[in-house]
């Protein structure tokens, strides 16, 4: 991976001072604090490549800043006349990322249970099934970012090698099509998706597809995630956020505890 000029005048010990900013992160207050400084920076492009780059290596709350910058946080491309993140470059790195640790990817899907609730298995499947009306004119972080998703909705799918190995697979040019082509494969095992509640997905129950069984309903419900991400490693969890119902299957999202 080739950083821009910019990146590689960055010494070690800024590189450090970094990664330490994120580690030593103990609130969810914090991580937002460390993120909002990263999009107002003018070296703001590096510093995002350089955090991406150390997914999966500095612990857990570093881990948590990664993966809220991918679903929570609106990298523009042009702000005003200024162009500000390059979503090709951001991809390529993160990609240089997943082809050796593809199983990340299942960390954005994780904190989206966490985040949001558990999941409806019904309506997730409806939601993958094609619509005549698709918007193609969102940007690619947007794209990227369902890429990311559904590569940790289930696992054990046909032609997937290892967990999390279709956001590995895609490629910047392509990225709608490989979308579609994971909710082809997803809803091809739709009847045979067991939710295991020790990884957090569905995984594809080969006893059941071999006898052509279809699962209940009760096999495929998700369970509650207790901690923002997958193998959590710090002694403080944080709380999760507060969700109040406000009508017939419908949630408000309240906030998140600091």
């Amino acid at each position: 991976m080739n950083l821009t000029s910019e990146a590689n005048r960055t010494s070690p010990t800024e590189i450090d001072s970094e990664v330490k900013a994120y580690q030593s992160c103990r609130s969810i207050a914090e991580v937002e604090q460390r993120l909002d400084e990263l999009l107002k920076a003018p070296d703001g492009q590096e510093q995002a490549e350089r955090l991406i780059q150390g997914w999966g290596q500095h612990g857990s709350w570093y881990d948590l800043a990664v993966v809220k910058l991918f679903w929570e946080r609106s990298l523009p491309e042009v702000d005003g006349k200024k162009k500000r993140f390059n979503h090709r470059r951001l991809f390529e790195v993160t990609k240089s990322v997943l082809v050796k640790h593809s199983e990340l990817a299942c960390q954005v899907f994780w904190y989206y249970q966490w985040s949001s609730g558990v999941p409806d298995f019904a309506g997730m499947m409806h939601d993958l099934e094609p619509h005549w009306v698709c918007d193609r004119r969102v940007d690619d972080w947007v794209k990227f970012r369902l890429v990311l998703f559904y590569a940790g909705v289930a696992s054990g799918l046909p032609i997937e090698l290892s967990v999390g190995e279709s956001a590995a697979r895609a490629g910047f040019d392509s990225l709608m099509r490989d979308w579609f082509d994971q909710q082809a494969i997803i809803l091809g095992q739709r009847p045979f998706l067991r939710y295991d509640h020790d990884l957090g997905r569905w995984v594809v129950d080969l006893d059941a597809k071999q006898a052509n069984r279809y699962l209940t309903p009760a096999e495929q419900k998700a369970s509650p995630r207790s901690t923002p991400l997958p193998n959590w490693d710090s002694e403080i969890i944080p709380p999760q956020p507060i969700h109040e119902s406000v009508g017939e299957e419908e949630v408000e999202l309240l906030g998140i505890p600091d």
